[in-house]
């Protein structure tokens, strides 16, 4: 198996492990009638780490998976991010997690942003509407600077432990 493949499976695991977490603390939140995303994160590391083909199957992949319970698609502004992201990344340093946090709290922000604006319909004038879309934003963003650190973290050690060479990476 290619190392591309095998780097290509593990972000899209390790990415579906932070679903699965973001699902369980909405769960938690659910009767405060708060959503929390964490949508930003997920376009980082197939943008940074893979080449553009492989890293843009993988986020189609996230994407999807994302999308399975929800009533709306996040696809296309996933795409968008990951699309900026891979054009920009020899101007990143992945080795700087600050960096890389900054530029997932910007895609946060604006992919859930367009989501909001593309799902309003006849919500677009309802300032309770706004208040509480901001209020999510919000407060996803503070949750995207508390598991960032951890997330970047797991997705580099689970490179480091099944990624044997380590030249090939550092020429990506």
């Amino acid at each position: 198996m290619s190392h591309s493949i095998i780097k290509l499976s593990i972000l899209f695991l390790g990415a579906v492990v932070l679903i699965f977490l973001n699902r369980m603390v909405n769960d938690a939140f659910a009767p405060l009638s708060i959503h929390l995303s964490v949508i930003g994160l997920l376009a980082i590391f197939p943008a940074l780490y893979l080449p553009l083909g492989q890293g843009f199957l993988c986020v189609i992949l996230i994407g999807l998976f994302w999308d399975t319970p929800l009533p709306y698609s996040a696809l296309p502004f996933l795409l968008l991010d990951f699309t900026i992201i891979a054009f920009i990344k020899h101007r990143i340093r992945r080795q700087d997690y600050l960096q890389c946090s900054v530029i997932a709290l910007i895609g946060n922000f604006f992919i859930l942003l367009f989501l909001a604006l593309f799902n309003s319909k006849s919500s677009f004038f309802h300032f309770n509407y706004w208040l509480r879309i901001f209020t999510d934003i919000l407060l996803s963003e503070i949750m995207i600077l508390i598991c960032c650190y951890w997330f970047f973290n797991f997705q580099k050690t689970l490179l480091d432990t099944f990624v044997k060479n380590k030249e090939e990476e550092e020429f990506l």
